[in-house]
């Protein structure tokens, strides 16, 4: 309680937010009692447990400081009270099963529910540890992509079609990777997804030719200058204003308020 107390007198302060990571330390400072508390009580666990002493109480209390952390922490950085409430259930359901020493027997039996596709081993458990760690790496890639948007938008040195450009690119290139790396975790071989690509390309020349041809223009749009956010476009005696520019369309507000999506 001492310590915790001199950690919020050390970091409160009027300035902090103007620091370096200074919001995500506001956010935390209410957590930092708790914290210590749960690494002391797991350290008082560790010992118990090392010198063969009774530490049932002293697993309850760990279990419950975790969901009470992990719940916390949740509503610090979800916006959305759906997925607090949702990880708030799996948070809990977790550490009473653990507390009731139901959670190994429960991860073998979903281990064992699984089959074999060629060589890859698929179960229960694997599938929803991909799909846990698929929405953490997209949460992740998503909150990383706000923040890379922003540094760019603050960026002055950067065209505004360029700055467009670099934000649809970082945000494809992050949730491309995000789910790359869910599949590898799942423990699907991404080299025999070569075929699929080949597939796909095969469905991009046939069906999907004004789509590639918007997004490549696009890309040509962005990076030649021609246009940007601000300019008028006059056709005939109609003119009106460049209000967004997209990965497959440039948006134009009119004289008459209207607004047109117009394919690059």
């Amino acid at each position: 309680f001492l310590v915790g107390n001199r950690i919020k007198r050390r970091f409160t302060g009027s300035d902090l937010p103007r620091k370096r990571f200074g919001q995500l330390l506001s956010a935390l400072l209410p957590l930092a009692l708790p914290l210590l508390w749960f690494f002391l009580q797991l350290l008082s666990l560790l010992i118990a447990t090392e010198a063969e002493w009774p530490h049932n109480l002293l697993t309850i209390v760990v279990n419950l400081l975790a969901v009470w952390i992990i719940i916390k922490t949740t509503s610090l950085l979800f916006s959305n009270t759906a997925w607090v409430r949702l990880i708030a259930v799996i948070a809990w359901s977790l550490a009473a099963l653990n507390i009731m020493d139901l959670l190994g027997p429960i991860v073998e039996l979903l281990d064992r529910l699984s089959f074999r596709f060629g060589k890859l081993h698929i179960s229960l458990l694997t599938v929803l540890e991909g799909f846990l760690t698929l929405v953490l790496l997209l949460w992740g890639a998503r909150s990383l992509s706000r923040f890379l948007e922003k540094r760019i938008r603050e960026n002055s040195n950067l065209s505004p079609s360029i700055q467009v450009l670099f934000i649809k690119l970082s945000k494809a290139a992050l949730f491309a990777a995000s789910i790359l790396l869910g599949l590898r975790f799942v423990g699907l071989d991404l080299t025999g997804f070569t075929i699929f690509t080949g597939a796909v390309g095969v469905g991009i020349g046939f069906g999907l030719q004004k789509i590639v041809s918007n997004l490549i223009s696009g890309i040509i749009l962005l990076l030649d200058k021609s246009i940007k956010p601000g300019d008028v476009i006059t056709v005939g005696e109609t003119y009106g204003w460049v209000n967004s520019l997209g990965a497959r369309y440039t948006s134009l507000i009119t004289q008459d308020g209207k607004e047109f999506l117009i394919p690059n």
